[in-house]
């Protein structure tokens, strides 16, 4: 076509009649002479390319359900502390309605305290509901039923030697090496005709998505740093609340703390262990955010 819209205008001459509508029939060639050069250029995948997208998803499926696994382990973390903060809002509730009926407490003040126990089961009930959701969203993406019962394996926390062996300087090599969308664009490249507008366009998608590629793993290797460092201090935490439960059981057992007084310590120390555990849980979901993004997930585009 290009070679036709060329000979066409060679051909015509401005003193001939007819010559603006061969020159503009030349000139019709030429445009449509483009037009299919970019699409020839854009039909630019592969085999290998296809092969490469699919890959891609098979991952993202991977993450994806490694993600609810870690999701429906952070729901199971937080029972034991929501069923603590219900017990002591109810004995709270009890001691309170004992109190407004020897007219120490005012109506007000009890409904306040009941508003409080019905929010400490509404939490609780939430929080199973969600589980269940996320229980039923597993097992189909794993090929189970909705309501199928298979046994949900416990989520291991990174070891320190997994944390320790994270090179960043080498994992941002191989991150660029091994990225699904950038190897399949480099390889659309291959197929793209120099000179055209579609070339331009890849070469500039290419030259960003190393970048971007850089970006994405830095930043969640910072992600996983902070989580290290939550992880260890939720530790710290509970570690003391514990200790300050084991102080609180002897001064009950001396009659100097009331139950409620303890319970709330129980309470405390749950929510404590529940958050250290959810902390350990957010590390191995930043540990495997980092590990996707460098073995091929890190977001090219």
């Amino acid at each position: 076509m290009y070679e036709s819209s060329d000979k066409l205008l060679d051909s015509v001459n401005e003193d001939q009649p007819g010559y603006g509508a061969a020159a503009a029939q030349a000139a019709l060639s030429r445009v449509q002479a483009e037009q299919n050069q970019d699409l020839a250029d854009a039909q630019n995948e592969d085999g290998a390319i296809k092969k490469l997208e699919y890959e891609r998803a098979e991952a993202e499926l991977v993450q994806q359900a490694q993600t609810k696994m870690i999701s429906y382990w952070q729901k199971e973390a937080a029972r034991p502390s929501l069923e603590a903060a219900c017990a002591l809002a109810e004995s709270q509730y009890e001691a309170a309605s004992l109190r407004a009926g020897a007219g120490m407490l005012s109506q007000a003040e009890l409904l306040a305290e009941g508003e409080k126990a019905e929010s400490a089961r509404a939490a609780l009930h939430t929080n199973e509901k969600e589980q269940d959701a996320l229980r039923g969203e597993l097992c189909v993406l794993l090929g189970w039923a909705h309501d199928a019962s298979p046994e949900i394996r416990p989520v291991p926390i990174p070891t320190e030697e997994e944390l320790a062996g994270i090179c960043l300087e080498e994992d941002l090599e191989r991150a660029e090496a091994v990225n699904y969308v950038q190897r399949a664009n480099e390889g659309r490249l291959k197929y793209t005709s120099a000179g055209g507008n579609q070339r331009e366009i890849m070469e500039k998608r290419i030259a960003a998505g190393a970048q971007n590629i850089r970006a994405d793993v830095s930043a969640k290797h910072r992600l996983l740093e902070q989580a290290r460092e939550q992880y260890s201090q939720a530790q710290m935490e509970w570690e003391l609340a514990e200790s300050q439960m084991a102080s609180a059981g002897m001064q009950r057992e001396l009659g100097m703390i009331s139950v409620n007084q303890y319970r709330e310590k129980q309470a405390e120390s749950a929510g404590k262990k529940a958050a250290f555990d959810q902390a350990g849980l957010s590390l191995r979901q930043a540990f495997e955010d980092y590990i996707w993004s460098v073995n091929g997930l890190a977001a090219a585009e």
